[in-house]
């Protein structure tokens, strides 16, 4: 029972200092400036107070950029990483609104496998002992009994072993501005597959 009370004490330790950092902020990768600076003059209206934000599979990351350049967002940057640590989606949304962008589209974390490291956790120990005597006493005056008993506290401490099993994932994000409505055309490298598109931007 020591043992599982000490893996869940890890366990929130783990979280607790893990999540002082947001991870889509540390590994965020900007646009070129001149991409980025076009992108935020040409805003089409001031920054939302709360960012849009849509999830899409990780097997629709690679058509991410140019369907919502199709709607008219200006791509700004994006982050990608692999965890141990569970990012949660606010903190996409809390780092969108930090950069002032209008839209977040987040992938769907991917699994990429298990850690298991073993964590020594010390903890302290005292054992507690009583003792109790008697003692009798002869003199002129007669005989006298006295009784006594006292408690006695040692200090100490013990470590275990406790191990951790972390689940690792990949997760990414992509970061969008809201452009000025002109009409043109948008142009991206053609496949088999492909078909030509026009949109407003």
């Amino acid at each position: 029972q020591m043992k599982s009370i000490l893996k869940a004490l890890v366990l929130v330790l783990f979280v607790g200092l893990s999540g002082c950092a947001n991870q889509y902020k540390q590994f965020y990768r900007p646009v070129n400036t001149e991409s980025l600076n076009r992108a935020y003059q040409n805003r089409e209206h001031a920054p939302l107070a709360n960012p849009m934000v849509e999830r899409v599979s990780p097997s629709e990351n690679p058509q991410v950029i140019d369907r919502y350049a199709r709607k008219g967002y200006a791509f700004i940057g994006s982050s990608s990483f692999n965890s141990g640590k569970q990012e949660g989606i606010n903190s996409a949304i809390a780092f969108a609104k930090e950069i002032q962008a209008d839209l977040v589209v987040v992938s769907d974390p991917q699994y990429t496998g298990s850690q298991t490291t073993v964590v020594p956790i010390t903890t302290p120990t005292s054992t507690t002992s009583f003792s109790s005597g008697t003692a009798t006493a002869y003199g002129s005056g007669g005989v006298v009994n006295a009784y006594g008993s006292g408690t006695t506290t040692t200090y100490g401490s013990v470590t275990n072993m406790i191990p951790v099993t972390v689940n690792r994932m990949d997760y990414s994000a992509a970061f969008f501005i809201k452009a000025k409505v002109r009409f043109g055309a948008f142009f991206r490298d053609l496949t088999d597959r492909s078909e030509e598109h026009t949109s407003e931007l």
